[in-house]
């Protein structure tokens, strides 16, 4: 996983993201919010939109960065967006498909 998160692999890095969170394989001393907060940015700047939902989070209540509630908003509204598009896209895809009898 660190060497496709090396790599930008989105997923990745958002996965390594909960894992910092959480503290994952270890005690609760062993959660590092920063270094969460700093994955979820990175897989956000790769379009993974559960990573832009989880820093907007971050944001708006200061887990593991200054608090900027504005800030978070806007991430928040950025993921909803980009969730919206997707969706939009699959579900035309879909009938572009069977319109073509695919």
């Amino acid at each position: 996983m660190a060497k496709a998160a090396i790599n930008s692999h989105a997923p990745a890095l958002y996965s390594l993201a909960v894992i910092q969170f959480n503290g994952s394989g270890g005690s609760k001393n062993d959660k590092d919010l920063r270094a969460g907060v700093a994955l979820c940015a990175r897989a956000g700047i790769f379009g993974h939109i559960d990573a832009l939902r989880e820093l907007g989070h971050c944001l708006q209540d200061g887990y593991g960065v200054r608090q900027n509630i504005a800030e978070g908003r806007r991430f928040l509204v950025q993921a909803n967006a980009r969730e919206l598009a997707a969706a939009r896209a699959g579900f035309f895809g879909h009938i572009d498909a069977l319109r073509l009898g695919m």
